[in-house]
């Protein structure tokens, strides 16, 4: 959410995978895959155009959960609107 590509492990959970959509604002990769995280940090400095647009995406996500919107939701639902 701070405008950095990211490669992040694809917890059970699903912490990751709520936010991060592989290949468009991040890169997912599987737990304990150090082979996969090496890939993905190489394919972020071996393509500096999809590094800024995964980090142009990536930011996207203050947005989504920016705290007026998330009191806006709370709201609806409490309110009933």
């Amino acid at each position: 959410a701070i405008g950095l590509p990211c490669v992040c492990t694809d917890c059970d959970g699903g912490g990751a995978r709520m936010m991060i959509r592989d290949h468009e604002n991040g890169i997912l990769v599987p737990v304990g895959d150090v082979q996969a995280v090496y890939n993905g940090m190489k394919e972020i400095i071996e393509n500096p155009t999809q590094a800024r647009s995964l980090s142009h995406k990536a930011a996207q996500i203050r947005e989504e959960l920016s705290i007026e919107r998330i009191a806006d939701q709370w709201e609806a639902m409490i309110g009933g609107r």
